[in-house]
């Protein structure tokens, strides 16, 4: 902290002595103005932007922040410690007590025991060693407890020839093959179910979404049905389907083929002024012909002809019927 300062006549801010310019709007000191502070006015230091602000206020000029109170606090003298006497120049004895009592005997040293030799290994010790690790040594079958009197002394029967694990020993029993065999049929058997579910299951789906598309079970569409308005005039009755239909600039056919293979020709004017007429229907090879009295309507290369007894009466071009109802 100083108590020599200047105050900027821009902005107000309490400077150092030795600063030309303002450190905070950076204005160049006003030279010959009495803007001085004197030595008897305290300053304090904001601690958020640097700037020098007078004793009496408790924020800074320009930056509002609170005033640090640990900012006046002078700092602590630096006091010299004494210079510390090396370890070696300590001079182990008895020594007196500060108020002349008895002198405290000096703690005797006690010597730590050295360490054992290490000891030494050996290639026999360490054969032994790794032997007995590795290859424990086979011991006789474990004892039973006698079943006579408790003064009986148990004797261990004497080992076969070879040892307990060698030929004279008990055989360990052998795994059977036959057992093996039966459980690989077993599980080749079980995952042939599973697979064969599967399969059903997917052909079962494919199936239905073949039914859900309306295909039928070769692949093909099936084929329209006939609207219900013509099944009801085909004689009999039944289901029909619709064989193809076609539009005029003045008509509108239909061949609808019955149950029992029978074509029809149904006909009506698109203004339906008059009744529509249904009329069996032969195939000709190019097309189909109806007959009503001496009328004919026949249909071929997109066309259909109206003619009475013989004559043409007219001919009209057909154009396809994309939803007959």
């Amino acid at each position: 902290m100083t108590t020599d300062t200047w105050r900027c006549h821009a902005c107000h801010t309490y400077n150092g002595r030795n600063r030309r310019q303002c450190q905070t709007c950076e204005e160049p000191r006003a030279e010959g103005k009495d803007e001085s502070v004197g030595r008897t006015t305290p300053t304090w230091r904001c601690h958020a932007c640097d700037t020098y602000n007078p004793g009496g206020v408790l924020s800074c000029k320009t930056c509002d922040t609170p005033r640090d109170v640990t900012a006046v606090i002078p700092r602590p003298t630096a006091v010299k410690e004494a210079p510390r006497t090396s370890s070696s120049s300590r001079v182990r004895g008895p020594s007196a007590k500060p108020d002349g009592g008895p002198e405290r005997p000096a703690r005797p040293r006690v010597s730590r025991p050295a360490d054992p030799p290490p000891v030494k290994r050996t290639a026999a010790d360490s054969y032994a060693a790794d032997d007995a690790i590795f290859f424990p040594p086979v011991e006789g079958p474990p004892a039973v407890a006698p079943t006579v009197g408790p003064a009986s002394p148990y004797v261990v029967p004497p080992a076969p020839p070879g040892g307990w694990s060698g030929p004279g020993g008990a055989p360990a029993p052998a795994a059977s093959g036959r057992s093996g065999a039966g459980c690989g049929i077993l599980a080749a058997v079980v995952v042939g179910v599973v697979l064969l579910f599967l399969l059903t299951s997917c052909i079962r789906w494919i199936g239905s979404l073949a039914e859900s598309a309306g295909d039928t079970p070769d692949g093909t569409a099936p084929e329209p049905a006939c609207p219900s308005r013509v099944e009801a005039l085909i004689p009999g009755g039944g289901e029909a389907v619709l064989v193809d239909a076609f539009e005029t600039e003045a008509h509108r056919i239909m061949l609808c083929e019955a149950s029992d293979g029978q074509v029809y020709y149904h006909g009506e004017l698109i203004d339906a002024t008059e009744d529509p007429i249904l009329l069996p229907a032969d195939d000709t090879g190019d097309g189909y012909i109806a007959w009503n009295a001496t009328y004919s309507y026949e249909i071929t290369d997109d066309v259909v002809i109206v003619s009475n007894n013989g004559s043409e009466l007219g001919r009209y071009d057909l154009v396809p019927w994309e939803d007959p109802a």
